[in-house]
């Protein structure tokens, strides 16, 4: 009677240890990038433990890289879908959950939703008006939407696309500051304030710099344009130099993943690289 009793203690040590918690195999899976197979295991760890809005986090945050591994694939829509509803779930639980609201902010970057990834990155800042990462990634987007936009225009109009210079036609050139100048104030105060926010991140000055150009080529005066490009190129060094102080900072290591703990909020927008500056002596 003992040996049965010793055998079947093993046997629950066994399918209970480790090896079978559905937490620890979604963990093992996203670790190795087997992002679909990790998604399974997380949303057997909901089933389990549905009040836990960690591991709802977790899910949606396996959700969003999945989606994020392929972007081309014709089902990646129904990946960010997915993601979108389990964050939405946490957020009626959590409706402050600063992490859902920035994952969810991200997500829709990266589809195009930039209204909507604007609006939730707006409820962050509600309730903290100096949070950089978001006043930066709100800033970038902004930036990216006028680029994008002025562009356009500038196509339609037979404009060169990247032309730092002052647009010689006044109509046009009017007709695009009428458009675009409101627009280029506004990006430029919200990164304004995330460069006071953090003074170490060099994406405000980027996008700055941008901003810069972009105001320069609608400029009423060449005087007026020379000075604004001569700020994009200060911009510039000054956004190079914290790049280099923070190549040399030394790399920590990632965090492993925890079910204890919340994931690593997912990654902002990547920003075009600035336009060297000009060398010295030259206009």
């Amino acid at each position: 009677m003992r040996l049965i009793q010793t055998l079947m203690l093993l046997l629950a040590f066994q399918f209970s240890g480790p090896s079978s918690d559905p937490n620890r195999l979604a963990i093992d899976a996203y670790e190795r990038g087997d992002f679909a197979e990790s998604v399974q295991f997380f949303k057997q760890a909901v089933a389990q433990s549905p009040g836990s809005l960690t591991v709802q986090l977790h899910l949606a945050n396996a959700q969003a890289h999945w989606f994020m591994q392929n972007l081309g694939d014709p089902v990646s829509k129904e990946r960010a879908d997915a993601a979108e509803a389990t964050l939405r779930n946490v957020l009626r639980k959590s409706p402050q959950n600063r992490l859902a609201l920035w994952d969810l902010a991200m997500i829709y970057g990266m589809e195009g939703r930039a209204q909507d990834a604007q609006e939730t990155l707006s409820t962050i800042l509600r309730n903290d008006p100096n949070d950089s990462d978001a006043l930066t990634v709100s800033g970038t987007l902004s930036t990216m939407q006028i680029r994008f936009g002025m562009q356009a225009e500038k196509r339609k109009a037979s404009v060169r696309l990247e032309n730092s210079a002052r647009i010689t036609d006044e109509i046009i050139r009017g007709s695009l500051r009428n458009q675009f100048e409101s627009q280029i104030r506004a990006a430029s105060a919200v990164l304004d304030r995330a460069r006071l926010a953090d003074a170490h991140s060099s994406q405000p000055l980027v996008m700055l710099n941008l901003l810069n150009r972009m105001e320069a080529e609608l400029a009423t005066t060449d005087a007026e344009s020379q000075s604004l490009i001569h700020k994009a190129d200060a911009l510039v060094q000054q956004a190079m130099m914290l790049q280099q102080q923070q190549e040399q900072q030394p790399v920590k290591a990632a965090k492993k993943l925890s079910s204890l703990e919340p994931p690593p909020p997912l990654p902002g927008p990547g920003t075009p690289p600035p336009p060297p500056p000009k060398p010295p002596g030259l206009p």
